[in-house]
């Protein structure tokens, strides 16, 4: 009895570092936090810094597909010692930029790579340690990323009235490669309780391959595409929107961390309540509070009321975190577990398409018209689509419906 005991004590331990780690990586949906100083001290204009952002999202993806492929190949020491040299090198390269590329680089590309493969291994060797509380740790832990934003953004806000950003990225060039030789360490103890084999009839353990071949999985990602691009407009650009409207540069970061942290919250009750409705019920409703994040962005930006941004912001939030939600579920569900981090991480691609599709043209439209209500108007098209997909996929009898597993 006190081996199983102490066998949960090392399994919530573990937890536990790697919801402290997974903060650290939701620093990617901070971006919005550092645009305004590195364009003053550089003369970036809007469209130039909002691609930084897409670029790291992006090319996180590709780090989450390269972890969970070292994973099976390799220890925690290779897959998580390649994002501690990443992050060391990528942020310390960004504290010394001069020009757009540099930045590109240094931060979207070594970055979030880095931030990819830590996203990745973390879920994948943290809930090897359990069998019974799954849900629930996955939950706490994709929580933790979900809040990292609101967190360390904030925290940057205030640390940056003091010192520069060159200044605190030099320091977070220590700070995540740091955290990322503690993971190795902790990580690299061997699972004290056998994972129980997913038996579920719907579970058939298929490989990438085979999932993208089932015609409920495309019309499952292209649904993903359109909400995500809708839901990028407000993650990627948040303190931006808030800043137009009159906010203090301390106000308009904590405001746009609102996003962050129904990102984060969000995941443990959507995760309550997929077990009750379903995956079909829960995208109509992911869906119909998208359209109500844009109408109130629309509203807050046309009448510079900051308290409709506030709504949009965490209706974003909450559709942002039901979606990884949804995802993760699903897929182990109908698709199993033997090769869960390989078809999360093809899953996830949809992110690379819709940083491009929503963040992206959005900052375009921003220096065009100088404005944000066109990017909301996109907002709202997107999120008809993504519902419209839902009403047009919904018959059980559809061999393409994407229907619970």
């Amino acid at each position: 009895m006190s081996n199983r005991s102490e066998s949960g004590q090392k399994a919530w331990q573990i937890l536990l570092i790697g919801f402290l780690i997974m903060v650290l990586a939701g620093l990617i949906f901070s971006w919005s936090i550092f645009i305004t100083p590195i364009e003053k001290d550089l003369g970036f204009n809007r469209k130039d810094t909002s691609l930084v952002f897409t670029i790291s999202l992006s090319i996180s993806i590709l780090g989450q597909i390269f972890a969970g492929f070292l994973k099976k190949k390799t220890n925690s020491f290779i897959v998580f010692g390649i994002p501690a040299v990443l992050f060391f090198l990528g942020f310390t390269f960004a504290a010394r930029v001069q020009t757009i590329t540099s930045l590109y680089l240094s931060y979207g590309l070594l970055v979030g790579f880095g931030i990819g493969m830590v996203y990745n291994a973390v879920l994948a060797y943290a809930l090897d340690h359990f069998t019974k509380n799954l849900g629930l740790a996955s939950g706490l832990l994709l929580m933790g990323f979900g809040l990292g934003g609101m967190i360390l953004g904030t925290v940057a806000a205030r640390l940056m009235e003091t010192v520069s950003w060159r200044a605190l990225f030099s320091n977070l060039a220590w700070l995540f490669g740091i955290s990322s030789i503690i993971a190795a360490f902790i990580f690299s103890r061997k699972p004290e309780v056998e994972i129980a084999k997913n038996t579920d009839r719907s579970a058939n353990d298929l490989g990438p391959r085979e999932m993208v071949k089932d015609p409920s999985y495309l019309l499952m990602f292209l649904w993903f595409v359109a909400i995500t691009s809708a839901n990028m407009i407000v993650i990627g650009h948040s303190a931006l929107l808030a800043k137009d409207l009159g906010t203090t540069d301390q106000t308009a970061a904590w405001i746009a961390g609102l996003v962050s942290a129904f990102n984060g919250v969000s995941r443990l009750a959507i995760g309550k309540i997929y077990e009750i409705i379903k995956a079909k019920k829960l995208r109509n409703w992911l869906s119909i509070i998208t359209m109500a994040s844009a109408v109130f962005g629309y509203l807050a930006y046309s009448n510079k009321v900051v308290w409709l941004l506030v709504f949009s912001f965490v209706f974003a939030g909450i559709v942002n975190g039901g979606g990884s939600v949804l995802a993760g579920a699903y897929l182990k569900t109908k698709y199993g577990s033997t090769n869960f981090g390989m078809n999360l991480g093809i899953t996830n691609t949809h992110i690379i398409i819709a940083s491009y599709i929503g963040n992206a043209v959005a900052g375009w439209l921003r220096t065009s018209m100088g404005d944000y209500r066109p990017a909301m108007l996109m907002m709202l098209l997107f999120s008809g689509v993504a519902l419209l997909i839902v009403m047009a996929t919904s018959r059980s009898n559809s061999k393409a419906a994407f229907i619970d597993p």
